[in-house]
């Protein structure tokens, strides 16, 4: 991972004009609401997911710049 994980990281975000990518959590990232919370998130990503996997959701795309923290348990969308 560590050594592919950029040029794959690289290579989504050169087929993709805007960098959000076009998976699954990409268009749940399209869906959400700014400012949005843990349970819309989990709404939307449906409710068999674990915190644990909504929080790697959320710091990944803390990581790509698509979102900031707003307070305790709120984000808002930077796209």
């Amino acid at each position: 991972m560590k050594i592919f994980a950029p040029l794959l990281a690289k290579f989504l975000h050169e087929g993709n004009d805007d960098g959000i990518s076009t998976s699954v959590n990409g268009s749940i990232f399209e869906k959400l609401p700014s400012p949005f919370d843990l349970h819309e998130l989990r709404r939307l990503k449906g409710t068999e997911f674990n915190d644990g996997a909504l929080y790697t959701i959320i710091s990944r795309w803390k990581s790509e710049g698509w979102i900031e923290k707003k307070g305790k348990g709120m984000w808002i969308k930077k796209r």
